[in-house]
């Protein structure tokens, strides 16, 4: 996991062949002040387009694709006795880091529900009081069998990429289950979008 520049980034990817819009974003958003240079981890793939809006609201952002580095690891070390030092080794973080905001995006539909807790304990510590994570989460009953890749391309629309098929069964996760596996968090906002995913603002408690 490194930190990012705009020249670090990945070109901008050809035009999504989806997009909607975002309930979440703009409040999400507007919580990053310029002027107080907010840290942001983005559990995702590098996109240059939203390395450049976040660079542009005073962010740095730390990235690593957190789904890809998972899907080269052995089902042992993904087993809920391993799963902690999986993570903890997947994310290293810098003693002190601290993080205002967190893109989520739709990882937690490729995640069992010790898979997120173990998750959660490795951020929630580096995750400032009041700092918020972004999630999507599926309503659907299937889902593409990779996550797909996010640009943000205004405060209101989200573009997705990447393919559709083949698909797997989506996990589902209620809103309760998610929130047992985020101690120290609690839900700020969330919007059941028409087309089958609802979008969450988890908001930690302040110190």
């Amino acid at each position: 996991m490194s930190w990012f520049s705009r020249s670090q980034a990945e070109p901008c990817p050809p035009p999504a062949s989806s997009s909607h819009r975002s309930l979440a974003l703009g409040p999400l958003l507007s919580g990053l002040h310029p002027e107080s240079r907010h840290a942001v981890l983005d559990l995702g793939p590098p996109m240059g387009h939203n390395l450049e809006l976040l660079a542009a609201l005073g962010c740095r952002i730390r990235i690593t694709d957190l789904f890809r580095s998972l899907a080269s690891e052995t089902l042992e070390a993904r087993e809920p006795q391993a799963c902690r030092a999986l993570f903890e080794r997947l994310l290293p973080l810098d003693v002190g880091e601290r993080f205002d905001a967190v893109l989520m995006w739709d990882l937690f539909d490729y995640l069992r529900l010790h898979e997120a807790a173990a998750l959660m304990a490795r951020i929630t510590p580096a995750c400032a009081p009041r700092a918020v994570i972004f999630g999507l989460v599926s309503t659907l009953h299937q889902i593409p069998a990779t996550p797909l890749r996010y640009r943000i391309d205004d405060r209101e629309t989200l573009y997705s990429t990447g393919p559709r098929e083949p698909q797997r069964p989506a996990p589902r996760h209620t809103q309760p289950e998610l929130v047992r596996r985020m101690p120290g968090f609690k839900v700020k906002a969330s919007y059941i979008l028409r087309h089958g995913v609802q979008e969450y603002l988890f908001e930690r408690a302040p110190s």
